[in-house]
């Protein structure tokens, strides 16, 4: 249903698309309870675990969506504002051989950005079917590909300055 029914559009944490919002796994939603998981200060860097069980291979990409409301939910267009970059400035983190188990990431939240309540996801787009290339040519990983989703609630803070003016 993914390319079928949704036009290649996946619902903002993971559910399908075609879902009214909030879905499962949306704030509000079945699953999105709003349960902090964790607090994290601003432009801290901090390690992530992605436990891989079947290695499709393609990239994970993460990013943040502030909820300032109990009642907001997150969407496409708030993840997109708020992209969280690997520690080295890459914007995403590409699967180089296709073990399975534990995959350490290590990402840096921007600065500028704290909230009470933050969506963190993360995102995977496989490349494991073959397909037609930008360029017009075919190969494994080009054209659709499957995306898994997920996200977590957070907790940013501010960051506390080193030193305190006189």
């Amino acid at each position: 249903a993914h390319f079928t029914v949704n036009k290649g559009k996946c619902g903002a944490c993971g559910d399908s698309y075609s879902q009214v919002p909030p879905r499962a796994n949306e704030n509000g939603g079945k699953y999105g309870t709003g349960t902090i998981v964790k607090i994290y200060t601003e432009g801290q860097e901090f390690e992530a675990t992605v436990q891989v069980t079947a290695n499709h291979m393609g990239t994970f990409e993460f990013a943040l969506c502030p909820l300032n409301a109990k009642s907001d939910v997150e969407t496409e267009e708030c993840f997109e504002k708020y992209p969280v970059k690997l520690s080295d400035g890459r914007d995403k983190y590409t699967l180089t051989s296709n073990r399975i188990g534990e995959f350490k990431v290590n990402l840096v939240l921007p600065k500028g950005i704290y909230c009470e309540h933050c969506s963190l996801r993360w995102s995977w787009k496989v490349a494991n079917a073959w397909g037609k290339c930008e360029d017009g040519t075919e190969a494994l990983g080009c054209g659709d590909q499957e995306t898994f989703r997920t996200c977590s609630d957070i907790t940013i803070v501010p960051a506390i300055a080193d030193t305190l003016d006189n």
